[in-house]
């Protein structure tokens, strides 16, 4: 009949079809109309090696495997839901100290007995009656992010300070995009004591002043630069501001060995690679 059709409709919207549990709809739909709850997001790390070693078949099973340790360490009422590739969230009622003790059992059974790296990064946080569904969902994974930071295979819970680090990263990221030209480059001094001319080689370092933002250190923004796609321009905005200071210690008789350090993304991109080769020759 036209009611089971509509029906039957309804659960394939809600379902993922490979793992038959819920999808991100309806982890979404469940949060919509949830009272004061707990969200745990979960992100198997390791997964997309699997899938690229032994194939997608492989990986399909691997998460089948998954959800069936999930189901059976589910309390009455959890719903858990499949989000994305490896990523799984968890919906949960009931007191903070059962839903860090389920969020840890997580990371526990999530490690796959066949799969030696295969394991889970964690986050966990509340949810607010009538707080927005995808507000949670973005807190949650704030949480599971910083537990992958701190080595994986581990739980974080959603702090004050989460938030605040990855508001910052989203700024600084977004300004860093707008101003890679500022950048400036410092030059540290490599000296000899022994000779009349103690400064044999200097290493240059990339810094970075903000008129909002304000000094902003490399181990920030370098980090963003790479998660962001911007390190391979950030690298050519160095490497020609050191090969024009180069040129003016060659040209007063100071010729200097200078170190310049690089990404591992830009020694992997053979674009980039070519790139300064390119200039490197254009400036000898």
């Amino acid at each position: 009949s036209e009611r089971r059709l509509v029906g039957r409709l309804r659960v394939l919207a809600f379902t993922d079809p490979l793992t038959s549990i819920g999808n991100r709809r309806s982890l979404l739909d469940r949060l919509q109309s949830a009272g004061d709850s707990w969200l745990i997001t979960i992100d198997l790390d390791g997964f997309k090696q699997v899938n690229d070693q032994y194939g997608h078949e492989a990986g399909d099973e691997v998460l089948r495997a998954f959800v069936a340790r999930m189901e059976a360490i589910m309390p009455a009422g959890a719903h858990l839901a499949r989000i994305g590739g490896g990523e799984f969230a968890v919906g949960f009622d009931g007191s903070a100290a059962q839903a860090q003790a389920l969020a840890q059992r997580v990371v526990e059974e999530a490690r796959d007995p066949h799969y030696a790296r295969l394991t889970a990064s964690v986050g966990l946080t509340g949810h607010r009656a009538g707080e927005e569904p995808n507000k949670t969902v973005r807190d949650s994974d704030i949480a599971m992010q910083e537990a992958k930071r701190a080595g994986k295979d581990r739980l974080a819970v959603l702090t004050p300070e989460m938030v605040r680090s990855r508001l910052r990263a989203l700024e600084i990221g977004a300004r860093l995009a707008e101003s890679i030209g500022d950048i400036r480059v410092v030059y540290q001094p490599m000296v000899a004591l022994s000779t009349g001319n103690p400064v044999v080689a200097v290493e240059a370092l990339a810094r970075w002043q903000h008129p909002d933002l304000g000094e902003v250190p490399p181990d920030e923004f370098i980090p963003i630069a790479e998660q962001q796609g911007l390190v391979a321009s950030l690298g050519l905005v160095v490497f020609n501001k050191v090969l024009d200071q180069a040129q003016v210690w060659l040209d007063a008789g100071q010729p200097r060995q200078i170190s310049v350090n690089l990404s591992w993304l830009q020694l992997r991109d053979s674009d980039s690679v070519e790139e300064l080769a390119r200039r490197i020759r254009g400036n000898s």
